[in-house]
């Protein structure tokens, strides 16, 4: 992966992570903070298919948010994320 890769999926979780914290009134906010905090360490740990796993795992609690414009921002960022495997 290219340092410009790496940087732009690590912006995209963050920026994930912090729409997350800003909706602690959701009950699937911690699930969903706990998939993209560990995709985000086996991203800095070049662990391909760990990634990946956690990036699929993040969309199935994205689907179940009751904001309807956060979820469908998230969901549009993560799948972009996880349609670009080649990138990791």
């Amino acid at each position: 992966m290219t340092s410009r890769n790496f940087e732009h999926e690590r912006e995209t979780l963050d920026d994930l992570l912090a729409v997350v914290d800003r909706h602690p009134e959701w009950a699937e906010s911690s699930l969903l903070r706990e998939h993209l905090q560990t995709a985000y360490g086996y991203l800095r740990g070049a662990m391909p298919e760990e990634y990946a796993l956690n990036l699929g795992l993040a969309l199935r609690v994205v689907d179940r948010l009751p904001d309807g414009e956060a979820r469908d921002q998230m969901r549009e960022r993560l799948t972009a994320l996880t349609e670009h495997p080649s990138a990791v």
